[in-house]
């Protein structure tokens, strides 16, 4: 059975690492990636986000995300695929230890896999490690503090649960409301000094924040919350609350129809108290329901912003699948097991296939030398590559190239540039741009570069193109 389960998590693995080098590049990546670069530079700024003061000292972000990066920047070559790979690393690390905590908590090998498989096969999970976004940071960080949960024991553990307290509130707003939650867990009023021992070092890291800016509060909240309001809700609550399954459409009315039934059977029991009566069960509800509310209070139905919810979801599975057990006054036929597990592999197998299919037009790298050699580029000459997130890497391909999204060419006014290129999956047939390149590779799907077109624009004017 050993060689089994490794030999499934190793061509899991194979496939997870195929997909970072034949996914799409996202604005997402772009924008999360771009201060670091400069930072390596010589420069923590970054130009293609929109809130003002971020060109000269970037803080439209909280830091958690950025100082991961950066430490692997200084290791690794500066290609797309490593970018992408201290994310997968980081995912795969967040299973490892999913895994230990299930072990440790149920003593259960198969229902430890069967959780640690799950988790794995979450297209938002993937999502994120291949987006290098802050939620894979967030799941593993919690992660850690239910491990330490279990290790609830010593000097050492509450001092490592500040830490990583400390962490969360540097990974993205709203993660500070499981901070919050974490640090009221932390309360033991017959033991103070333990309670010091975990809210010490969190305060530690936040006031290494706050000394790292120069306690400069109103251009930090400036930035960061210019740039939250971006992404905040423009329905109103009763709307969002209404729409809140729109939040999980990616993954289960689409592709993985039991992310959604796991998530309900879990709010099921945790509502119901009569049958959740370990704190260690009761304490994860607390934070997917705090979690939740918070989204639903300063968010639109975003399924970026999901995987907190979904790996609170995926350590009380285990539970559930227990209590069946207990109910039936059986365990689960290996066979059952087999069956699910091939099931909820199928929708990676579909994905790592259609990319392979699509591998020749979801493939950046040529992409980035077809759109370079199209441009034509002279070492004397600046140009400004204005639209999709691929022109980040074609910019970077030689100096005097700039990239910015259509939503900060105001930060581009002041340059003077020889030559303006265009990115974009849409047609324009006026006079004031000429089609240099396209990529055209037939019988592909969607999810790849299929269309993509290059233009320059004839009127040097820095400006978010018309349509």
């Amino acid at each position: 059975m050993r060689k089994y389960v490794i030999f499934y998590f190793f061509v899991f693995t194979c496939g997870l690492l195929y997909l970072t080098l034949h996914s799409v590049v996202t604005l997402d990546e772009v924008m999360l990636l771009d201060p670091c670069l400069n930072f390596i530079s010589g420069h923590y700024s970054s130009k293609i986000w929109y809130a003002p003061g971020s060109e000269l000292v970037f803080m439209s972000y909280l830091p958690a995300n950025f100082l991961f990066r950066i430490l692997f920047l200084y290791v690794l070559p500066h290609q797309l695929f490593f970018f992408h790979l201290p994310y997968i690393l980081l995912f795969i690390g967040s299973c490892i230890l999913l895994h230990s905590i299930i072990q440790k908590k149920y003593r259960q090998p198969l229902l430890s896999i069967l959780t640690a498989i799950f988790f794995i096969n979450d297209k938002g999970l993937w999502d994120a490690s291949l987006s290098g976004r802050t939620e894979i940071i967030q799941v593993f960080l919690i992660l850690s503090y239910f491990y330490f949960e279990l290790e609830n024991a010593g000097v050492i553990t509450p001092v490592i649960k500040g830490f990583i307290i400390g962490l969360l509130l540097l990974t993205h707003p709203p993660a500070w409301i499981v901070a919050a939650v974490f640090i009221w867990y932390a309360i033991d009023l017959k033991n103070p000094r333990r309670t010091m021992l975990t809210w010490f070092p969190a305060f530690v890291i936040i006031l290494l924040f706050l000394m790292s800016i120069q306690f400069n509060l109103k251009e930090f909240a400036e930035q960061l919350f210019l740039e939250g309001s971006l992404s905040s809700p423009t329905h109103s609550f009763g709307y969002r609350l209404i729409h809140s399954w729109e939040r999980f459409l990616p993954y289960p009315y689409l592709m993985q129809p039991w992310v959604l039934l796991i998530i309900m059977a879990c709010v099921y029991f945790w509502l119901n108290i009569k049958i959740v009566k370990s704190n260690w069960e009761q304490r994860i509800g607390i934070v997917f329901f705090s979690y939740l509310i918070f989204l639903l209070l300063i968010s639109e139905n975003y399924s970026r912003y999901n995987p907190p919810l979904l790996v609170c979801a995926y350590m009380f599975l285990p539970f559930i699948v227990n209590f069946i057990q207990v109910k039936l006054k059986r365990s689960i036929p290996i066979y059952l097991y087999l069956i699910v597990i091939i099931i909820i592999s199928i929708p990676f197998v579909l994905r790592v296939s259609r990319a392979y299919s699509n591998k020749e037009s979801n493939d950046a790298r040529p992409v980035v030398m077809q759109f370079f050699q199209a441009i034509h580029h002279q070492s004397n000459e600046s140009i400004l590559i204005i639209g999709e997130p691929i022109g980040y890497f074609v910019a970077k391909a030689a100096p005097g190239i700039d990239y910015t999204t259509p939503f900060t060419t105001h930060k581009f006014m002041d340059h003077e540039y020889d030559r303006l290129i265009l990115l974009s999956y849409q047609e324009y047939t006026s006079n004031e741009y000429h089609l240099i390149s396209k990529i055209e590779i037939l019988n592909t799907e969607s999810g790849t570069y299929q269309g993509l077109k290059c233009y320059e624009r004839i009127n040097t004017s820095v400006s978010a193109p018309d349509k």
